[in-house]
């Protein structure tokens, strides 16, 4: 306030108290919902932030769609409890001594969200494995949004070239309408088979473009064995603690 000139604290006074009393709160809460909006975008649109990674080609990546469970596989792994996490909008990093070895454990979470998704590319890279996360309890309404990144991710030229090995799990196993992770596997090669067919040619921002040749093999129905990576698919639940795949994983790589 001490800041405006004097004339024009006057004028913005007079103002004030020339409002009727009654739009005084209207005005405040149109305000504050704009100040919310701005700082929204500001963060938002922010430009990357230069990726922090204590060794190249070190970090396990966190991937799924939004309100799979990355976020709370990520702090279990992390803090070994369970913590119920909101949906994130920017990527959760840490490194720990991880397991009965005590090793370094690099681990990065990715947000989920479609408008956030280039952060995943950002960080291939630097990525050794990735942990794909998917809700087996609501697969079924999100497996085609689920294979539209799968897609976006397993024909990106860089992880192609690095072959970075993947499991896929399958969380909430402890809930008996969560689908196996065979029933996922079959249903997923389905809906990659009709995103391929479709050449969606235009990846998410920070992708890079590929040729659909370098995708599975051309003639034939899309297949998990086509691709020249490491992928299996498995069943877990953050929530009980029933890790056991995650951590055969984690082990064999670090």
């Amino acid at each position: 306030w001490k800041r405006i000139p004097s004339h024009q604290r006057k004028d913005l006074t007079e103002t004030m108290e020339d409002t009727p009393s009654y739009l005084l709160p209207l005005i405040i809460v149109i305000v504050v919902i704009g100040v919310a909006l701005f700082v929204a975008y500001k963060r938002l649109s922010a430009p990357p932030k230069k990726i922090v990674s204590t060794s190249a080609g070190n970090a396990f990546l966190l991937i799924g769609t939004l309100s799979s469970g990355k976020t709370t596989l990520f702090y279990r792994l992390r803090d070994s409890r369970f913590v119920e996490s909101l949906t994130s909008i920017k990527e959760n990093q840490a490194t720990f001594k991880w397991g009965s070895a005590g090793k370094s454990l690099e681990l990065v979470d990715l947000p989920g969200h479609e408008r956030l998704r280039g952060k995943i590319f950002e960080y291939i890279p630097i990525a050794k494995a990735v942990i794909f996360v998917i809700d087996g309890v609501t697969f079924d309404a999100q497996k085609h949004a689920i294979a539209e990144l799968m897609y976006d991710v397993f024909s990106d030229k860089r992880f192609i070239k690095k072959k970075i090995p993947t499991l896929v799990v399958v969380n909430k196993s402890d809930i008996i309408t969560s689908k196996a992770a065979s029933h996922v596997e079959t249903q997923l090669e389905n809906e990659i088979e009709n995103v391929r067919k479709t050449s969606r040619s235009i990846p998410e921002q920070g992708a890079d473009e590929v040729e659909e040749s370098v995708f599975g093999i051309d003639g034939e129905k899309f297949s998990f064995s086509h691709l020249e990576t490491e992928i299996s698919f498995e069943e877990i639940s953050v929530k009980e603690g029933e890790l056991v795949p995650v951590e055969n994983f984690l082990e064999q790589r670090l």
